[in-house]
C-alpha cells in the first residue's frame, strides 16, 4: 500500500510573531505575520540597491522555512537582520 505524503502547508499557515517594516514612508509600518508575507516583501518590495548578502540570506531562510527545512522563527530572525543591514526600520511585536 502506497503511503501518501503529507501536503506542504499553505504559506499562510506558517505564522510568525508579527513585525512591522517601514519601507515606503518613514514612520509608516506595514505588518508582516507569515513567512509568505516576508517572502513577498523581500522579493517584491525590497529596495534593489539593498539586496546584498543579508538580503540573500533572508530569502534563502524564507525558502527553507517554506520547504519545512527550518522553522519560521529562523526566517524571521534572518529577515530582521537583513532589514537592519539595509537600514530599514523594523518593529518587533
Amino acid at each position: 500500500m502506497a503511503s501518501l505524503e503529507e501536503p506542504m502547508p499553505e504559506p499562510s499557515s506558517m505564522p510568525i510573531r508579527p513585525l512591522g517594516i517601514s519601507l515606503d514612508r518613514p514612520g509608516v509600518y506595514r505588518s508582516v505575520t507569515s513567512v509568505a508575507g516576508m517572502s513577498k516583501v523581500l522579493v517584491e518590495d525590497w529596495p534593489k540597491d539593498q539586496q546584498g548578502d543579508a538580503w540573500r540570506g533572508a530569502v534563502e531562510a524564507c525558502l527553507r522555512a517554506l520547504e519545512e527545512q527550518t522553522n519560521p522563527e529562523a526566517a524571521r530572525a534572518a529577515f530582521i537582520m537583513a532589514a537592519r543591514d539595509a537600514g530599514i526600520r523594523v518593529r518587533e511585536g
